[in-house]
């Protein structure tokens, strides 16, 4: 018994470690940048009225904008620390849930690593579906002048929603 035990368990965590992801077996290699449901942030990060249980596509936490709240928990990270080499392409995809009409989006922006100077890159994708959960999932073409220490920044915004709108899920990778 003692040796099935020595030989399953090795063959067992190979198999698991060689299995490729869907996107690899499909041709398309991505490289994910990102992914965050929000699960762990809960203790690490000041109190931030976002940051809700209320409205969670998987888990327990996403983050909410309202009409007390215009902009959502905010990732920020330079471009250099996403990834050792100049990215062209970048998909973002996450959930979100828009409880009546109106105008929220997720916001993709980049600013220059120069104090002051104006943003390099700025995208809004907008949050159309009301009453349900809906997969956003968008191409983003990088401009020549994003810089390794130029900063990303990417939060859901309320701008003209007409009630609670919710996001989770989020990814950010790299796309051929």
């Amino acid at each position: 018994m003692r040796c099935f035990y020595f030989l399953f368990v090795p063959l067992f965590l190979t198999a698991a470690c060689s299995k490729k992801s869907s996107d690899e077996t499909a041709g398309q290699q991505s490289q994910v940048l990102v992914r965050n449901g929000f699960e762990d942030l809960d203790g690490w990060v000041p109190n931030n009225p976002s940051l809700t249980k209320e409205k969670p596509h998987a888990g327990q936490y996403s983050v909410k904008v309202d009409q007390n709240i215009e902009y959502g928990l905010t990732y920020i990270n330079q471009i250099g620390r996403l990834s050792p080499t100049r990215i062209n392409k970048i998909r973002l995809t996450a959930w979100a849930y828009q409880e009546k009409p109106g105008k929220a989006a997720v916001v993709v922006q980049i600013n220059s690593p120069v104090p002051n100077a104006p943003g390099v890159f700025y995208q809004k994708i907008d949050i159309t579906e009301v009453g349900k959960w809906t997969k956003l999932s968008q191409v983003l073409t990088m401009p020549a002048v994003v810089d390794p220490a130029s900063e990303i920044r990417i939060y859901l915004w309320r701008h003209e929603a007409g009630g609670p709108v919710y996001m989770d899920d989020l990814e950010l990778s790299v796309t051929p």
